[in-house]
């Protein structure tokens, strides 16, 4: 029978780090073709790589506070409990990264944050969820917002929601 890992194991497997907006990460890939921001969309004004990559891994008792980036993020789901994801736009949308669904995107400039979907009952469930992050272009902590209570007024019909997850 294979040794069940919990969320520590990962932690100090894969180095990770706590990360400002919960959980915690580790950076893994920076790509070394940097493009001049001239040469990119008019929404970006500097140079920039054109792709990064993370580990984030999230316990059953942490979250990821909503913020949003100015660049598209690849969510892949790896190991442990579904991941939800809240998305906050015209509509709010809710997308679970797990057993059915592996990967998923959040466009850029949207407001999202996540949280374990624990399901103790299950074989799977060992308290933590593990996915990678790719972004492109390249994450730059410049380009990150982190939400305040301003965004609970800003969406006001998902006032709980924002409040739990700020």
């Amino acid at each position: 029978m294979a040794e069940r890992r919990d969320a520590d194991y990962w932690i100090e497997r894969l180095d990770l780090e706590d990360h400002v907006e919960g959980g915690h990460y580790a950076r893994t890939y920076t790509c070394d073709v940097v493009v001049d921001g001239g040469d990119l969309p008019e929404a970006y004004d500097d140079e920039r790589s054109t792709a990064s990559s993370i580990y984030y891994l999230l316990k059953d008792d942490e979250f990821s506070t909503f913020h949003r980036i100015d660049a598209d993020e690849l969510w892949h789901f790896y190991r442990g409990d579904p991941l939800r994801l809240y998305l906050l736009g015209d509509e709010l949308e809710t997308v679970v990264l797990g057993q059915d669904q592996f990967q998923t995107v959040v466009p850029r400039d949207t407001w999202f944050a996540a949280e374990v979907v624990s399901d103790s009952a299950a074989d799977a469930a060992h308290g933590y969820t593990l996915v990678g992050c790719d972004v492109t272009p390249a994450f730059e902590d410049a380009t990150y917002e982190l939400a305040d209570e301003g965004l609970a007024e800003e969406f006001e019909d998902h006032r709980e929601l924002v409040e739990r997850l700020t």
